[in-house]
């Protein structure tokens, strides 16, 4: 599994997330199957599968994690 980390400073994490969410569903076709909102906590994991993507290699699924503290987050993607 690849595996991704950014530096994020000054950004407003909550709407990065709803961002990444939508992309996520609209643009990628990707289903949620799980969410996750804390404090200072985001996760979202999100799946594209099935019978015929499974048989012809195509199954795709991405976890996005932003977690840290004001004005200084991480964002991770596997």
């Amino acid at each position: 599994m690849r595996e991704e980390h950014v530096n994020l400073n000054n950004i407003e994490v909550p709407d990065l997330y709803d961002a990444i969410k939508t992309h996520l569903q609209q643009d990628l076709k990707l289903d949620i199957i799980h969410e996750e909102k804390f404090d200072n906590y985001w996760s979202i994991k999100a799946y594209r599968g099935g019978k015929v993507n499974t048989i012809t290699g195509s199954v795709r699924d991405v976890e996005v994690i932003i977690s840290g503290t004001e004005n200084n987050f991480d964002l991770v993607l596997r």
